[in-house]
């Protein structure tokens, strides 16, 4: 007859094995960086918004990573911005942010997805740029306003 564990047992081996998990993610996890200083901050953003092109804010992520500090929303926002804004948008780039983002444990705000969708809704990827406002509600739990209608 096999040995039956008590339901305090089960539950700490559930508990033991889900603190492995949750460790061993943050261990391998970008979110695990710090993020930098407010100066530091500022200053990125700025290299970020002052860019003579997409390529070169994404470069700008890239540094922040690289100098040990974690991109914020903000840094992304400004990032996948310029994507948007590019002569021809640059979607595609734009969404890839938004992934990475997330991947790094930064949940997207509403500034960050209205650019994702500027980028879609410019280079004519309507589909897109309408699943992108309907996840605002049922995937991030955000409030699309008046703002994001315009």
């Amino acid at each position: 007859m096999p040995r039956r564990r008590s339901l305090g047992s089960v539950a700490w081996h559930l508990l033991m094995s889900l603190l492995v998990l949750i460790l061993t993610h943050r261990a391998t996890s970008f979110s695990a960086l710090p993020q930098p200083p407010r100066n530091i901050s500022i200053q990125f953003m700025n290299r970020i918004k002052r860019a003579s092109s997409w390529e070169n804010g994404i470069r700008v992520l890239q540094d922040i990573e690289s100098e040990g500090y974690s991109p914020d929303v903000f840094h992304y926002s400004a990032a996948i911005n310029k994507c948007a804004k590019a002569r021809q948008s640059q979607w595609r780039a734009a969404l890839t942010l938004l992934k990475r983002m997330e991947n790094r444990g930064v949940p997207p705000n509403e500034v960050v997805l209205l650019a994702a969708i500027n980028a879609c809704a410019r280079a004519g990827r309507y589909v897109k740029a309408v699943q992108l406002l309907r996840a605002m509600e049922t995937r991030y739990d955000l409030d699309p306003g008046v703002k994001t209608y315009s």
